[in-house]
């Protein structure tokens, strides 16, 4: 059963808990959307001006651009809506039954598919780094874009029941995240423990360590015939597996706390807190793209001048064509 909010219908004065369950939801979501557009834009040039000459290597940046936008739009779903209901008195969800249905359905979405993009990465890199065959007939751009429409699509198939949940009761309420058919109800509850919490959480998370583990072990014996490249590959991998390692930490607990671990919080009198933490901790791994971004994609903070100062990207192309980012 998913959470909802316990705010009061009269907001209280600023304290620490309503900073912590409602100011800090808001300043995610303006800090996250504002950085990971800067990443998008940077990673799209850098997607245009080496896709002609080295189309292999930038596979990677295909899935972090759907990584950073599915980011953006997920910290507008659960997170806003938290933090609405503890700054108003009332939930987005509870306005409308339109609104109950499309967050129900968008916020689980777009949960889904961060997980979804950061998993391919992490394969991405670590195939192209064992596989020369893959590194010559699949990591490419073209492809990679297909891998992730076809992810959203099928993402978009699986969830899409979630539409049906969610029904105004005889006094006027609106339910979310329950029905009146028990059947249905019955298949969101397993829903939430074998496709959310295992399919979509563990499994992709021992992927990225396993795909981690491998990428380590292959770098440890990778001969340094070409110092550039050997560099380029150990930063891009560091960097993936720091982003993995983060997304499991921050998201970890929220996913926990909304499955099995939901009737233990509920019995808590700090609920409201707990729950809204932890997803202030999941949205925080949503927000932090742009801090690994820019400390490891060489050339990120001349695109990001150039795009500050209004300058068209190409007007330094010629300094950095010498170097790639990944």
């Amino acid at each position: 059963m998913v959470w909802q909010n316990f705010a009061p219908e009269i907001p209280r004065l600023p304290t620490l808990e309503l900073i912590l369950v409602g100011i800090m939801p808001l300043v995610l979501t303006l800090c996250g959307t504002i950085c990971n557009l800067l990443c998008i834009i940077v990673l799209l040039s850098k997607l245009r001006r080496e896709a002609s000459r080295n189309s292999h290597r930038v596979s990677t940046n295909v899935y972090l651009i759907c990584l950073c936008f599915a980011d953006t739009i997920a910290l507008y779903q659960f997170n806003l809506d938290n933090s609405v209901a503890n700054l108003t008195g009332k939930s987005i969800m509870s306005r409308s039954l339109i609104t109950c249905k499309l967050l129900e359905f968008f916020g689980y979405y777009t949960l889904h598919l961060p997980v979804a993009y950061l998993t391919m990465a992490t394969i991405d890199r670590t195939f192209m780094l064992w596989s020369p065959a893959y590194k010559r007939k699949i990591a490419h751009p073209k492809q990679a874009w297909r891998i992730c429409i076809s992810i959203a699509g099928t993402l978009l198939l699986t969830d899409c029941f979630l539409l049906a949940l969610g029904y105004v009761d005889a006094d006027g309420t609106i339910q979310c995240f329950h029905s009146t058919n028990a059947a249905l109800y019955k298949a969101f509850l397993l829903y939430l423990t074998w496709f959310h919490l295992v399919l979509m959480t563990m499994v992709p998370f021992a992927v990225m360590l396993l795909c981690t583990l491998l990428t380590i072990i292959k770098l440890v014996r990778l001969p340094r015939v070409n110092e550039a490249s050997y560099l380029r590959n150990r930063r891009i991998s560091i960097m993936l597996a720091c982003m993995c390692i983060t997304y499991i930490l921050l998201t970890l607990p929220n996913r926990l706390c909304f499955s099995v671990l939901t009737p233990l919080v509920e019995s808590s009198i700090a609920a409201n807190v707990i729950f809204s933490l932890t997803d202030s901790l999941t949205y925080l791994a949503s927000s932090l793209n742009y801090l690994f971004l820019s400390v490891t994609v060489k050339g990120f903070w001349t695109d990001l001048r150039s795009l500050l100062t209004m300058r068209r990207f190409h007007s330094h192309t010629t300094e950095t064509t010498a170097s790639t980012y990944f």
